[in-house]
């Protein structure tokens, strides 16, 4: 190979990036891309969903609209009202996990984000939340309507005794 060869081809390696060269930030770049989007997913499964502002208080309804025996969810917001022999409560549907809204699952309830699920008296059967949904302050309104404050943990045993109805 004489001079003006050699030259040539040292011309041409300095331009332009080689077969193996090119092929190598190809991978690269796809191997970046797919650790980007892996990363991004997981934040996403371990954060709960971004909700918006609600109110301290929600309007339950009246005390004869929640039949005994049975617990049934609140449409206004994220909340169970049952009614027993000793009267109403008022069951968070907030999962103590991350947040995420449970719903009735046969004879409890499940968190649809990660799998926990709880008794029909929230108490924690499975993971991964540790702890059982907390129940929330009952009372009734001037008007008569069952009202529950949202920011107001009570203890499982609290009642609203209702006169009749």
């Amino acid at each position: 190979m004489n001079q003006f060869e050699a030259n040539n081809n040292e011309n041409k390696n300095s331009t332009f990036l080689s077969r193996r060269d090119a092929l190598l930030a190809l991978g690269s770049l796809s191997l970046v891309t797919a650790l980007t989007g892996l990363l991004r997913e997981t934040m996403r499964f371990l954060t709960p969903p971004l909700s918006q502002a609600r109110p301290s208080t929600l309007i339950a309804g009246l005390p004869t609209e929640f039949p005994s025996g049975e617990l049934t969810p609140l449409a206004e917001g994220p909340v169970f009202i049952g009614r027993d022999e000793a009267g109403l409560f008022a069951l968070s549907a907030v999962c103590t996990h991350l947040g995420c809204t449970v719903a009735r699952s046969g004879e409890g309830l499940t968190c649809p984000c990660h799998g926990s699920r709880f008794a029909i008296d929230g108490a924690n059967l499975t993971g991964p939340a540790a702890r059982p949904l907390p129940y929330l302050a009952l009372k009734l309104s001037d008007e008569g309507l069952v009202e529950v404050d949202l920011n107001q943990g009570v203890e499982p045993t609290f009642r609203l005794k209702l006169t009749s109805g």
